[in-house]
């Protein structure tokens, strides 16, 4: 199932600071309950079964489940809660699929998005809701990416940060030395580390960065093929005309006809570099 098309609809959110004496009774909510534990324990009763939950843990509570939670008295629980209801494009429900409890730990980048959505929702501002809609859009992006599409995406910071390098710099002459400075690791064990992660090798994703920005370009109309092999790092036409075949299976010629079925042309002579690909 695709969950590319989720609508967060947010209903209630808190920075939670409970009390020794802190207890939610038994009830259904008829709306997703989804709790961030930045410090202390708690024992969370969901459905029939109880969890001990601790720091780190995220807590996803469907709509119409019965809930219950007592705070640890001698460590006393904190969380980010937010409740919201799920939809996709056409306004049919969708739900979530995490687990009731998963034990993750605190990210900083995750931290800083609940932040920003304290803020957010506490300022009442214009335009407030759909600020306070987006950031919890990426902050159920970062979920997706631990829990469900975790076998496809690393989960190392520092090779997120060299990919994410290269999605913004694709087009320049990135260097395995630049990268490895950038990253702050020994060049030979960031190619080790990165293959492993992403299952290829650096020059490899680069070469697929550019290719796929090169497909849309060329998708999109206004673009020649020439245009867009110097838009994403190529310095010769033909080369990159060679290597979008290799990787797309059809030449960039074919782009936005809608065939990509037809036969590949004769090759040309000659060759050329991409200048750092």
């Amino acid at each position: 199932m695709s969950y590319d098309d989720l609508i967060p609809h947010v209903g209630y959110f808190v920075r939670r600071k409970t009390t020794p004496s802190w207890h939610m009774a038994r009830n259904n909510l008829d709306a997703i309950d989804l709790s961030l534990i930045t410090d202390g324990k708690a024992w969370y009763t969901i459905g029939r079964k109880t969890y001990e939950v601790d720091r780190g843990d995220l807590i996803c509570i469907p709509r119409n489940v019965e809930r219950s939670a007592d705070t640890c008295p001698g460590d006393l629980m904190q969380c980010y809660d937010v409740n919201f209801k799920l939809t996709g494009l056409d306004g049919a429900e969708q739900t979530l699929p995490f687990p009731p409890v998963s034990r993750l730990k605190l990210y900083p980048d995750i931290l800083d998005l609940y932040q920003k959505l304290n803020v957010a929702y506490l300022e009442k501002r214009p335009g407030g809701p759909l600020r306070v809609r987006a950031l919890l859009m990426l902050i159920l992006h970062r979920y997706f990416e631990l829990l469900t599409y975790k076998d496809i995406q690393p989960t190392d910071p520092r090779i997120r940060n060299v990919m994410r390098y290269i999605s913004e710099h694709f087009a320049e002459n990135i260097t395995l030395d630049d990268l490895a400075r950038y990253a702050r690791l020994q060049k030979a064990y960031l190619g080790v580390l990165f293959k492993e992660s992403v299952g290829m090798s650096i020059r490899q994703y680069i070469t697929e960065a550019r290719i796929t920005h090169a497909a849309g370009l060329l998708k999109n109309g206004g673009c020649t093929v020439r245009d867009a092999s110097a838009a994403c790092g190529f310095v010769d036409a033909s080369y990159f005309s060679r290597v979008f075949h290799r990787v797309k299976g059809y030449p960039p010629s074919y782009c936005g006809t809608g065939d990509t079925t037809a036969p590949p042309p004769p090759p040309t002579a000659g060759g050329g570099n991409s200048g750092g690909n």
